[in-house]
C-alpha cells in the first residue's frame, strides 16, 4: 500500500509540474538539512522526465542556497552541500544529463528585513533547477552585432535580493561587457535597472536595503555604471537608467529562479 501511494504521490507531482508548463523546478529545506527526501526525488523525477527529450538541446542550471542562520561560512557549506546532493542524485539517476548541468552555490542570501525570524526564510533554504536554451543568443555576442537603437537581455546579469550587488555568478559576465567596451572604443551604451516582485500595473520602484531608499532598479544600473568607469571606461560613453518593475521578463512570478531573472539589467546600444 505505502509503494502505491508513493508511486500514485510521483504521477500527481507530474501532472501538477506538466500543468504548470514552467521550465524552473525549486526545492525547499527545513533548517539545516541538506539532503534530498523522498519528496524532492519525487519532484526531481516528475521535473526531469517531463523535460528528458527537451534536454537534449538544453542546459539544466542548478542554483542552491541558504537562509541568514548561522554563520556566513556555515551557510556557504550547507549551500554547497545541497547543491552537490541534487547533481550526485541526477548523476546516479540520468547519466545522460551529465554534460548539461551547470551548479552554482550562493550560500547564504540577503536576509531582507527578516533577522527577527526565528524560522528562518525557507524560500532562501532551496535549490533552483532551470531549463536554458542553448540556442539563446548569447548576450555579449548579440550585442557585439547589434546595430544602435536595439536593446539586449542580459540574462547573466542578476542581482541578491532587495540590493544593487551582483550575485557571484553575474560577475564574469560583468567583466566580459567590460571587455567588450574595451575593444571597441566607439561603442556607446545606456545601462537598463530593472527589479522583481513589486505590483506589476503600477511600476512601483523598489526600496534599496543598501540605501533605505526607494532607488533599486536605478541604483542596479548605476552599479554596473560605476564599475565600467572604475575600470577605465569614459563615461561619456555611459548612462543609465531605472525601470522599476515595468519591464519584467517573467510574469506571474511562480518560482525564486523567475524573480532573479527579473532582477537584471539590459543594455541598449546608442551608438556603434
Amino acid at each position: 500500500m505505502k509503494y502505491f501511494i508513493f508511486i500514485l504521490f510521483v504521477f500527481i507531482s507530474a501532472s501538477t509540474l506538466m500543468a504548470q508548463d514552467t521550465t524552473s523546478l525549486v526545492l525547499k529545506y527545513d533548517i539545516d538539512v541538506t539532503s534530498l527526501s523522498d519528496y524532492h526525488e519525487a519532484q526531481l523525477d516528475a521535473f526531469i522526465e517531463a523535460r528528458f527529450d527537451s534536454l537534449k538541446k538544453a542546459s539544466l542550471r542548478i542554483i542552491g542556497s541558504a537562509d541568514f542562520l548561522g554563520s556566513v561560512e556555515y551557510n556557504q557549506k550547507i549551500s554547497d552541500a545541497r547543491v552537490e546532493g541534487v547533481v550526485k542524485y541526477l548523476n546516479l539517476k540520468y547519466e545522460a544529463l551529465l554534460d548539461s548541468i551547470y551548479t552554482q552555490s550562493e550560500g547564504e542570501l540577503a536576509n531582507n528585513g527578516y533577522e527577527d525570524e526565528e524560522g528562518g526564510v525557507q524560500d532562501h533554504r532551496s535549490v533552483t533547477l532551470s531549463v536554458v536554451n542553448r540556442n539563446i543568443s548569447d548576450a555579449i555576442e548579440a550585442l557585439g552585432k547589434a546595430e544602435a537603437g536595439e536593446r539586449i537581455v542580459f540574462n547573466n546579469l542578476n542581482f541578491q535580493p532587495g540590493r544593487h550587488y551582483l550575485l557571484k555568478r553575474s560577475i564574469p559576465e560583468l567583466k566580459r561587457l567590460l571587455d567588450l567596451l574595451t575593444e571597441n572604443p566607439s561603442v556607446k551604451i545606456e545601462i537598463h535597472g530593472h527589479i522583481c516582485c513589486v505590483d506589476f500595473n503600477n511600476q512601483k520602484e523598489g526600496l534599496d536595503l543598501d540605501t533605505n531608499k526607494y532607488e533599486l532598479s536605478i541604483m542596479r544600473a548605476k552599479n554596473i555604471y560605476e564599475y565600467l568607469v572604475k575600470k577605465g571606461i569614459d563615461p561619456d560613453r555611459l548612462s543609465y537608467k531605472g525601470f522599476g518593475s515595468s519591464r519584467k521578463l517573467i510574469y506571474p512570478e511562480i518560482t525564486e529562479e523567475d524573480k532573479t531573472l527579473n532582477r537584471r539589467v539590459e543594455i541598449l546600444l546608442v551608438e556603434k
